[in-house]
């Protein structure tokens, strides 16, 4: 049964690492293509010789452009490669807030096809976790997916987290009306697998309200 689970679980976390990276690279893509726009721009005004006063001023806005457009491009590369180290180890040191907004960073693009933003509300004095960051990530990832496909367009994630003693809440709830609310069929048993066994931690899905609590789990622990 346990070989079954983590059969099932690798084939579900390939799947999220492959929906991360096909949205990194379509943003990127974007990045890039707004860039060779304004180069083919500032090619076009030196070809035909403008070199006036109000030129210059388009000039600099054109580099401006260019840069703004490779500082995001920079940006998100930053996230994608952190979000990669969060496998070296299965367990390690990490910080809640700073993996949430790698993922959020990295799932704007999917949340932007329907107009929805994301709202967050982080407590800066949580305590760094002994955990397994990249099954935290693809939690709050299904439970991201879930709601971008089934909610209308133009509404809100909001994500908090707390601190608890020397544990960390983090709550989802989703502001805006779900089209058609489903449950995540056989991702649900899998995700309170994860938390509750994997990550000795405590979930409860309500539906436009996710809570999940995660502390430090003990070495021995991680070991058996």
């Amino acid at each position: 049964m346990e070989e079954k689970f983590d059969q099932l679980l690798r084939q579900l976390h390939l799947r999220f690492i492959g929906k991360i990276i096909a949205s990194f690279t379509h943003e990127i893509k974007n990045h890039l293509a707004i860039i060779k726009e304004s180069a083919g721009l500032m090619d076009d005004m030196l070809r035909i010789g403008k070199s006036s006063e109000n030129s210059s001023s388009q000039y600099l806005d054109i580099i401006n452009s260019i840069v703004e457009q490779v500082d995001k491009s920079i940006g998100l590369f930053r996230f994608l490669n952190s979000f990669a180290h969060r496998m070296d180890n299965q367990f390690c040191n990490f910080h809640i807030n700073e993996s949430l907004e790698e993922l959020i960073a990295l799932m704007t693009r999917l949340a932007n096809q329907k107009r929805i933003s994301f709202e967050k509300s982080f407590d800066p004095e949580l305590p760094e976790l002994y955990n397994n960051p990249s099954l935290f990530q693809f939690v709050i990832f299904c439970y991201f997916e879930r709601y971008i496909q089934q909610s209308g367009n133009g509404n809100s994630i909001i994500v908090t987290t707390e601190k608890m003693d020397d544990s960390v809440r983090i709550s989802l709830s989703f502001k805006g009306d779900i089209i058609n609310y489903e449950p995540l069929n056989d991702s649900s048993e899998i995700i309170y697998t994860i938390v509750k066994e994997k990550m000795k931690g405590e979930i409860e899905d309500k539906g436009n309200v996710v809570v999940m609590k995660i502390s430090s789990i003990s070495k021995k622990s991680n070991e058996s």
